[in-house]
C-alpha cells in the first residue's frame, strides 16, 4: 500500500524546492498510464510555479499564467481521477501514533472523544481546500497589487525567524524590551564601517572585486594555488580525459590570440605553430582558480552572481554558435578545472609580442538527446549527457568570458549509470569515489536562487514557445 505522504507530495502544497526538482525522482515509480499522468501533472504544477513568482510581468506572461491554470486544472482532475481512485493511500505510521497520542491526551483531560481505530486510517486526495481556490486568483492579484514578491508571506516567515534568533540573547523576562535593546545593538554594529569610512583610507588593492558588476567573470589568480601541470598529465596519462591536453589546449590560446570568433569547433595548428606559443614558466607553474565567480543580468533586469567551485559538480551554459531547426540555443559543459596561463606568443603572425595573462576553462562537453522530444507542448525536460570519449570534442577548453551562468543538471535515474561515454574506472573528470558516470542528465528550467536573506524568485525567466531561457550576459 502507498501511504499518504508519498501521492500527496505531489499536490499543490509540494515545497518549492521539492518538485521543481521531482520530475526526475518520480520517473518510472508508477505503471507507465499513471506515470504519464504525474508527470505531466509535476510538469504543469512547475510551470505555473514560475510564471505566478515572476517578479516582472506583462500582459502577455499574464496571459500565459492564465493559460498555464488551465492546463494544471485539467491535470489536477485527471491525476484525482485517473490515479487517486487506483491506489489505496493510509496515514503514515508517525501520524497515527501522534493522533493516538492526542487522543490519549484529551481522554486523560476528561474531554470526550470519539473513539477512532487505532491502526492507520484512509486518506483520500482533496481539492476542496483553499489553496486549489486560490490558484483563480493569482492573475487578477497580480493585475491590482503587483508582483507576488512585493507581498509574500515568506517576508514575514523570514523576518519571524529574526526575531526567533534574537530572542536567545534575551532574558526571557521582559522579553519586548529585551529584543528591542538587541536589534538596536546589532543596527549600530552594522553602521559602523560606513560611520568610520571617512576617517580612513582603504588602499584600492585591498578592496575585493568580487561583487564588481562591471565584470563578467571573477578568476583570481592566487600564487599559493599553483598547481604543477606537468605532473598532472604524467600521474594520468592513461586517463582518457587528458588525450592530447597540451595540443588542444594551445590551439585554444592560439584561436583567441588571434582573435577567431569561437563557434564550437577549434581551430587546428601546426606543431611550428603551437611551438611559437611558449608557456611562461613551464607546465610546473600555472595557476588553478578554486572559484569561479559570474556575474549576469536576470530577465528583471537585476545583476546576480553565481559562485562555482570547478570539478565533477559545477556545470556551465554558453550560447550555441549552430543554425538549424532542430538547433538547440545552448551548449553545457561540466567545468573540471580554471587555469591562469601566462603565454608570451612570439610567431610570425603574433598580434602582441608582450607578455599576456589568459584564463581559461577545461570542460567535459554535454550534448543534447538525440531523437529525444521535449518541450512545454510534450512536458518533458530537455535532456543532455556527456560526449563519447572517442569524440575529438568530448573533453575541450573554453573562454570563460563566453559562459552566461551556472545551471542546474538533475541525473535522469531511471536511465541509471553507464561505463559507455568514459571507461570505467578512477578519471579526472569524475568524482573520486566513482567508476562510472550519469547516462544522462535532465535541464532543471524552474531552478530558484536565494537572492537575499528573505526571499526566493527565479532568476531566469523561460520561454514557454521554446523552453529556453532570457538571460541577458555581461559584455
Amino acid at each position: 500500500m502507498l501511504q499518504v505522504g508519498f501521492l500527496f507530495s505531489l499536490t499543490v502544497g509540494l515545497t518549492i524546492l521539492i518538485y521543481q526538482c521531482s520530475i526526475p525522482a518520480f520517473e518510472g515509480l508508477f505503471p507507465p498510464n499513471h506515470d504519464a499522468i504525474i508527470r505531466v501533472l509535476l510538469f504543469c504544477l512547475c510551470e505555473w510555479h514560475a510564471l505566478a513568482k515572476l517578479r516582472l510581468h506583462s500582459n502577455d506572461s499574464l496571459a500565459l499564467l492564465d493559460e498555464a491554470l488551465k492546463k494544471l486544472g485539467t491535470q489536477i482532475w485527471r491525476f484525482q481521477e485517473g490515479t487517486c481512485e487506483i491506489f489505496k493511500t493510509y496515514e503514515l505510521p508517525s501520524e497515527a501514533a501522534a493522533r493516538q497520542r492526542r487522543q490519549q491526551a484529551q481522554a486523560e483531560s476528561g474531554c470526550q472523544v470519539k473513539p477512532t481505530p487505532s491502526t492507520a486510517r484512509l486518506k483520500k486526495f482533496n481539492i476542496l481546500t483553499y489553496k486549489f481556490h486560490a490558484l483563480g486568483g493569482y492573475t487578477r492579484t497580480i493585475r491590482m497589487f503587483g508582483t507576488t514578491d512585493s507581498y509574500t508571506t515568506q517576508i514575514g516567515e523570514s523576518a519571524h525567524r529574526i526575531i526567533k534568533k534574537f530572542y536567545r540573547h534575551t532574558n526571557k523576562k521582559d522579553v519586548a524590551m529585551g529584543l528591542t535593546k538587541y536589534e538596536r545593538r546589532v543596527t549600530r554594529i552594522q553602521q559602523q564601517p560606513d560611520s568610520l569610512a571617512g576617517e580612513a583610507t582603504i588602499p584600492a588593492a585591498e578592496i575585493s572585486d568580487d561583487s564588481s558588476p562591471e565584470l563578467h567573470h571573477i578568476m583570481h589568480p592566487l600564487p599559493c594555488n599553483v598547481f604543477n601541470l606537468a605532473s598532472f598529465l604524467r600521474e594520468n596519462r592513461s586517463d582518457p580525459a587528458v588525450k592530447d591536453f597540451i595540443p588542444k589546449m594551445k590551439d585554444h590560446l592560439l584561436s583567441r590570440l588571434h582573435g577567431y570568433e569561437y563557434d564550437g569547433d577549434e581551430c587546428s595548428f601546426t606543431d611550428d605553430e603551437r611551438n611559437d606559443l611558449r608557456i611562461i614558466g613551464g607546465l610546473n607553474r600555472a595557476i588553478q582558480s578554486t572559484v569561479l565567480r559570474i556575474n549576469y543580468t536576470t530577465y528583471d533586469i537585476r545583476c546576480r552572481q553565481d559562485v562555482l567551485q570547478p570539478g565533477p559538480g559545477c556545470f556551465v551554459f554558453t550560447l550555441l554558435r549552430e543554425d538549424g531547426p532542430d538547433a538547440h540555443p545552448f551548449w553545457y559543459a561540466q567545468v573540471l578545472r580554471a587555469f591562469h596561463i601566462e603565454v608570451l606568443h612570439t610567431g610570425p603572425d603574433a598580434r602582441c609580442r608582450s607578455l599576456q595573462s589568459m584564463e581559461v576553462l577545461w570542460v567535459r562537453w554535454l550534448g543534447v538527446e538525440p531523437k529525444y522530444r521535449w518541450g512545454f507542448h510534450k512536458a518533458w525536460l530537455l535532456k543532455v549527457g556527456f560526449v563519447l570519449e572517442s569524440d575529438d570534442n568530448a573533453f575541450g577548453f573554453l573562454d570563460p568570458s563566453l559562459v552566461i551562468c551556472g545551471c542546474h543538471l538533475i541525473p535522469c535515474f531511471l536511465d541509471g549509470r553507464t561505463t559507455v561515454l568514459l571507461k570505467q574506472g578512477h578519471s579526472v573528470a569524475r568524482d573520486p569515489t566513482e567508476e562510472d558516470d550519469q547516462h544522462s542528465f535532465y535541464v532543471n528550467m524552474y531552478v530558484v536562487c536565494h537572492f537575499t536573506n528573505t526571499l526566493q524568485a527565479e532568476d531566469n525567466l523561460i520561454d514557454l514557445q521554446t523552453g529556453t531561457y532570457f538571460v541577458t550576459s555581461h559584455g
